[in-house]
C-alpha cells in the first residue's frame, strides 16, 4: 500500500497552518478564517476564490523520514 502524499500548509509569516491530504473547501474556509482573525491587514474579498486565498500561503509536501534502502 503506497503513503497518501500530505501537504503542509503554512503562510508565508507564520508558522505552518494544517497538514492535509488535499486542499478542499473546508480547508480554505479554514485558511480564510485565519487570514482574517490573526492577519486584519490583509484584505480578503467577500468571497475570495481559490487563488486569492492560497497566494497568501505556501503549500508544500510534507517531508517525512527517508526511506529505508
Amino acid at each position: 500500500m503506497q503513503d497518501m502524499v500530505k501537504f503542509l500548509v503554512s503562510l508565508r509569516a507564520c508558522q505552518p497552518i494544517m497538514l492535509v491530504a488535499r486542499v478542499g473547501d473546508l480547508e480554505l474556509t479554514e485558511l480564510r478564517e485565519h487570514l482574517r482573525t490573526s492577519h486584519p491587514g490583509v484584505r480578503l474579498p467577500p468571497s475570495p476564490g481559490v487563488d486569492e486565498t492560497l497566494r497568501y500561503f505556501r503549500v508544500e509536501p510534507e517531508s517525512g523520514p527517508p526511506e529505508a534502502a
